[in-house]
């Protein structure tokens, strides 16, 4: 019957159904004793599989399997199953049970929701209901987290108003499409690292997507909106916290800290002359000693040509408001550059930030960061979009000692030579 499940994933692969593009990438199991006609499935390597029962493929129309894929694949792209092991994994025993079937029946709304399936598929000629948000007198079009706190409200109501005697949720009388879900946790109950697999989970679904949809785009298909929407979410890269980034690079130039001179502090070289007088009084005073400095200087140089938005400037600016927020011992220099340096200022505190932007010529940022240079930054932060003369035709001394390229896109060929970079969105 493998035979047939793969007949039916070719055939929407010709009719250029983007499912059929997924379900061809994940491996299939055959299972005679599932109770249910198929679901997906986290293995212990993290891949995932579609199990099925053979039995119950053989007696459902092809258009009803197409659904029942369909239903899957909204799982997967909703990351149902990664968030289930990860919320399990927070939760002691005697919660785990109660909390599964809840979002089992979360998660199944808003996929059937997202998939706008009917309110009842006959799978092996047998009418079977699906699980919708108006059997548990829900809103349509939520999200899998909303139907999850509102079914675990009604639960813990219920449960109240029968003294905590209750043992189903108002939801158990009704069937789930595809089962308990029992084959999400299953087959990795005995893994010690269940975050990881997860992770290696999510990633691998990620992968299946991303080829599903290169191969759907190659053959001119056209993505229902409400599906685009979910796969342009699922697809979009982890947004990192790049404020964070930027003061990690603060921190460990910190780490090279500098000493000052400190009259109190004990000059720890001469400290042994306290001990070599009869009188108690030494020859040489052992003050003054050092402490350290912890006054720290940034630069922040703003590429401040045509080819940067407003918006990017902006974030630049932004960045120095968190900073100040942070580290009340820094010192920071604002440099705003085109093809010269246009306007230079020192900020202590927010109301000082100036948004009225100068330049908007084309793009020399030699002469910013040769006055960063001059101004002995601990720390160059450049907000640029890296499409600027060639860093590596500059003589490092005119460079600052320690610089990070920001870059608001992925172009970093003049800027790889000298310093470090991120890239934000």
């Amino acid at each position: 019957m493998n035979d047939r499940i793969k007949l039916i994933i070719a055939k929407m692969i010709l009719r250029n159904v983007f499912w059929g593009q997924v379900f061809s990438f994940i491996r299939r199991i055959s299972d005679d004793a599932m109770p249910y006609i198929m679901g997906v499935a986290i293995e212990k390597d993290g891949n995932i599989s579609l199990y099925y029962n053979p039995k119950l493929i053989a007696t459902t129309n092809d258009d009803v399997i197409e659904k029942v894929l369909e239903h899957e694949g909204m799982h997967l792209i909703n990351k149902h199953l990664s968030r289930l092991i990860n919320m399990l994994n927070l939760l002691d025993e005697n919660k785990k049970k109660n909390y599964e079937q809840i979002w089992n029946y979360a998660s199944d709304c808003a996929s059937n929701e997202q998939a706008k399936l009917p309110d009842v598929l006959f799978i092996d000629n047998k009418p079977m209901k699906l699980c919708h948000p108006k059997c548990f007198n829900l809103p349509e079009k939520q999200t899998s987290e909303f139907y999850f706190q509102e079914l675990l409200k009604q639960k813990n109501n219920k449960q109240d108003k029968n003294d905590g005697n209750s043992e189903d949720g108002e939801g158990d009388n009704y069937n789930v499409m595809i089962g308990d879900h029992s084959l999400w946790t299953k087959n990795i109950s005995d893994c010690e690292d269940l975050s990881e697999i997860a992770k290696k989970a999510e990633r691998n679904i990620k992968y299946a997507i991303k080829k599903s949809i290169q191969n759907f785009n190659r053959n001119r298909g056209t993505l229902p909106g409400n599906l685009s929407e979910l796969l342009n979410e699922f697809l979009d890269d982890v947004k990192l916290p790049y404020y964070e980034i930027i003061s990690r690079y603060v921190k460990q130039a910190k780490h090279l800290a500098k000493y000052k001179r400190c009259e109190t502090k004990l000059n720890r070289k001469r400290s042994f002359m306290f001990l070599m007088t009869d009188d108690g009084i030494p020859d040489i005073s052992p003050f003054p000693g050092k402490k350290r400095d912890y006054t720290f200087n940034i630069s922040i140089l703003i590429d401040t040509s045509m080819s940067m938005s407003n918006l990017d400037i902006l974030e630049a600016l932004s960045s120095v408001k968190h900073i100040l927020e942070k580290d009340k011992y820094c010192k920071i220099t604002i440099i705003e550059c085109d093809t010269q340096v246009n306007k230079i200022y020192e900020v202590k505190k927010i109301s000082e930030i100036d948004f009225q932007i100068t330049g908007r010529g084309g793009t020399t940022l030699q002469p910013g960061l040769k006055k960063c240079r001059e101004l002995n930054s601990d720390i160059t932060l450049c907000f640029t979009d890296g499409y600027i003369e060639d860093v590596s035709t500059i003589s490092k001394k005119h460079l600052p000692k320690k610089l990070l390229w920001i870059l608001n896109t992925k172009n970093n060929t003049y800027v790889k030579h000298y310093g470090n970079h991120i890239f934000i969105e």
